[in-house]
């Protein structure tokens, strides 16, 4: 299919001589404005990550990741976790792509930064609940990293210096239709954080590198060829001066070609692998032990659109086939293993959706889509209806959705922190697909510089999975990750409201989130209790001021209502011994979290009219040092015969980081 609608189209454009008209409904002539963010139809949001240069930096980068959870309605459950929750779903219901490609893991050490490099991707966009009926086989949002893609006239390139990692971006032209881009990071954590490191167990050492490639062939006007690639390798050790030291690694292996035809009938096609794979290793002094697991995906995927009825009505349509290859988490050492053996599954989903404009300011979606998983002793398939209605009323535009979706992955693992352990497993007999009967309703108000944006939305959610096992049932000789798994049901309701500047000296939001999501399973409570990603109230307020033409102030203030946690309710010793009595699943909350961020960018140029950039960066995380905490547990003092209630806080307390970048 990828090779026959290659062919077709590009010997088919000398037969093209009619003007194309079909797609433009409005038409723009400006500036680009690389800092802005804006709110499109659907309430999809899209930002140009070269547009964060002078906004807030983590460590020195600019991580567009860690922009999207500055946003209202996207949370995270703390500081060090890796992980992106959506309106209240869980982090693997979040689809993460690279020009459509998946990445399982797209995190750095404990989500400090994602493995995103910045300045290599044209364009990044979110969507929370309103999707098309393209959207994945996921129950929760979407974020999409567009690799730039533009035919260069000159070599281009960005460098980045910060006080935990560097890297560059260079666009390379290679004749009239072609171009190449390379990026590159490399980190050096310890020689200014290595604070944030320890563990008071020995030395630690972290280190991790990521590499991105894309290269456009453009035949003519209307086609284009992309391939883009990714690899990202991080490892991270303690080495004790006893017997026993850890080795924590993962890796993710992205590629994918892409053909994209614009004309009357427009369409794209693509073929794409993606692989991750992470492991745990305990090296003692007479043995090895190390807790693997690797999932892998390759595919196909198509989708054209095109107009009928002298553009009334819009279809789309397309399709995608992806195998997958699941190696489950088990035990190797140097006296045996439990290994499972590997699982292969293919996932299919088939859809059509038809837009019908019943006037410019009147629109309905309408589609289907059929999903399922099959391998040789399971087999599962389900339609998805999709209706999407907007419309424009009292000068505001108006978005009514309704959607069932459904989920063939589930990712299990020892900690809601979203660690790289975390593994992935397919659906099963034992194990049945995710499903979600999602409702929404957005407003997007416009008015000179200002945008008002306000969504509600109601998830109702079965089949979700929760992993009740621990390490030690990993040494079982029959272990089955789904005989640990409960699954159970649940819902997820609230709103999220964003108030934008986007021009003048002064821009930025103020954002507040109300959500709920909650969750029963019958091995922790006959009732609804709150899950690890309820976030019940969040607000956040994000200013920029500019102060003439080389220096923009910016800050951002974030508070969360306190994360459900499950309580201690009594703690004893057998013998040296101490056990914990938990309460209820989920039933306590930690402390409320704040924090206020503050970064100043300083930007000039070399020469007058010079088209070389320097921007110098200082940022300053949780300025007033609060001691937001991360997790809370008991310890027992030999020496004193005492048990002491203890708590961890974030080391993100006045933290500065100061970076370099250059840009031509």
């Amino acid at each position: 299919m990828f090779l026959l609608a290659f062919l077709l189209s590009v010997f088919s454009v000398s037969g093209q001589d009619t003007v194309i008209h079909r797609e433009i409904h409005e038409i723009t002539i400006g500036a680009e404005k690389k800092h802005n963010v804006t709110i499109k139809d659907n309430n999809r949001i899209v930002f140009s990550p070269e547009g964060l240069s002078n906004t807030l930096r983590v460590f020195g980068e600019a991580d567009p990741m860690k922009y999207i959870l500055t946003l209202p309605g996207v949370s995270t459950s703390s500081d060090y976790a890796s992980g992106i929750s959506v309106q209240g779903c869980d982090y693997s219901q979040t689809f993460v792509g690279i020009a459509g490609a998946p990445i399982f893991f797209p995190y750095h050490l404990f989500g400090i930064f994602s493995v995103c490099n910045p300045t290599h991707f044209a364009d990044v966009s979110l969507e929370k609940s309103i999707h098309g009926a393209d959207f994945e086989n996921r129950l929760g949002g979407l974020i999409d990293l567009r690799p730039k893609q533009k035919i260069l006239k000159h070599l281009t390139g960005d460098f980045n210096v910060g006080m935990l990692a560097s890297g560059f971006t260079l666009g390379v032209p290679c004749g009239k239709k072609f171009s190449v881009y390379a990026s590159s990071r490399i980190s050096y954590i310890s020689l200014f954080y290595k604070k944030l490191l320890q563990t008071g167990r020995g030395e630690t050492m972290y280190n991790f590198q990521d590499a991105n490639l894309t290269a456009v062939y453009k035949f003519n006007y209307y086609n284009k060829l992309v391939f883009n690639a990714f690899v990202n390798n991080d490892d991270f050790s303690v080495n004790e001066t006893s017997a026993l030291n850890l080795n924590l690694y993962w890796k993710n292996s992205v590629s994918s070609f892409l053909f994209e035809h614009e004309g009357n009938f427009n369409f794209n096609t693509s073929v794409f692998y993606s692989g991750f794979s992470s492991g745990l290793r305990l090296l003692m002094s007479k043995n090895t032990v190390s807790v693997p697991s690797e999932i892998s995906a390759y595919g196909i995927n198509f989708n054209s659109s095109f107009f009928v009825l002298t553009d009334k009505i819009k279809i789309l349509s397309g399709f995608t086939v992806t195998n997958y290859a699941v190696q489950p988490q088990g035990v190797e050492s140097d006296f045996g293993g439990n290994l499972n053996p590997e699982i292969f599954d293919t996932e299919t989903k088939l859809y059509a959706e038809g837009v019908l404009f019943f006037s410019p300011k009147i629109n309905l979606h309408a589609g289907i889509k059929h999903s399922g998983i099959f391998n040789s002793d399971y087999c599962d398939g389900n339609f998805s209806p999709l209706l999407t209605l907007n419309f424009e009323a009292l000068t505001c535009k108006f978005s009514a959705h309704y959607s069932i979706y459904y989920q063939y992955l589930h990712q299990i693992g020892f900690s809601d922190v979203g660690l790289s352990t975390n593994s992935w497993i397919a659906a099963s007999g034992k194990l049945p697909p995710q499903k979600a009967n999602s409702f929404s309703l957005s407003c997007l108000k416009d008015f000179s510089d200002y945008q008002l944006q306000f969504e509600t939305y109601y998830k109702k959610v079965s089949s979700q999975s929760e992993f009740f096992g621990n390490i030690f049932d990993l040494f079982s000789k029959n272990y089955c990750a789904e005989n640990y798994t409960d699954t159970g049901n649940g819902y997820n309701s609230g709103f999220d409201l964003i108030f934008k500047k986007n021009g003048g000296k002064i821009t930025g939001y103020v954002g507040y989130a109300l959500g709920y999501a909650r969750r029963k399973f019958g091995k922790f409570s006959d009732g609804y209790l709150p899950s690890s990603n309820e976030v019940l109230h969040n607000a956040k307020v994000n200013l920029s001021v500019k102060i003439g033409r080389q220096w923009v102030l910016s800050s951002l203030f974030n508070y969360s209502y306190g994360r459900p946690v499950t309580p201690i309710k009594y703690v004893y010793m057998i013998g040296e011994k101490m056990i914990a009595e938990y309460g209820k699943h989920n039933s306590a909350r930690m402390k409320d979290y704040h924090r206020l961020d503050f970064a100043a960018t300083y930007r000039f140029c070399g020469k007058r009219h010079s088209l070389v950039t320097h921007n110098i960066n200082l940022s300053v995380l949780n300025v007033y040092g609060r001691k937001n905490t991360e997790l809370s547990y008991y310890k027992f003092y030999k020496e004193k015969n005492q048990i002491r209630y203890r708590e961890k806080t974030s080391l993100f307390r006045f933290l500065p980081s100061l970076s370099y970048s250059v840009n031509f």
